[in-house]
């Protein structure tokens, strides 16, 4: 095969290849694939109640809790609104984090280092424009 300089713009867990090309000058293949942050579906939180605690509380014990191991949390920004009272009842623990976020108006990802990030809704940015030049 003749070596080709690759970029590469986004990173996952590959679930399915097709290959699409029409003939040996249309070699194409299509990637079906999710992000890092799909590991939080494999957990399920057990019953569970938080009384007056932060969203980056929450968010934290939670993954203490039922994180995956091999994930980390170095980029987990203060969100400090206060949540009276937050119930979870046997749900995975991407659905438990997805709730809490929302109420705090954050949103969360897991980077290719297996990172996990939580960030104000205002302050994000993935610094990937997609245009002519990179999609197709």
């Amino acid at each position: 095969f003749p070596s080709h300089d690759t970029t590469s713009i986004l990173n996952g867990i590959v679930e399915e290849l097709q290959h699409e090309g029409k003939g040996s000058d249309d070699q194409r293949l299509k990637v079906m694939a999710r992000d890092y942050t799909n590991l939080l579906m494999k957990s399920t939180v057990e019953p569970e109640v938080y009384t007056n605690q932060t969203v980056s509380f929450i968010i934290d014990d939670l993954l203490t809790k039922y994180g995956p191991s091999n994930i980390t949390r170095n980029n987990l920004a203060t969100i400090s609104k206060v949540l009276p009272r937050q119930q979870f009842k046997q749900i995975d623990l991407f659905s438990a984090i997805k709730q809490v976020a929302e109420i705090g108006d954050a949103i969360f990802y897991i980077d290719t280092s297996l990172d996990f990030h939580l960030e104000s809704k205002n302050s994000a940015s993935s610094g990937i424009t997609f245009d002519n030049t990179n999609v197709t």
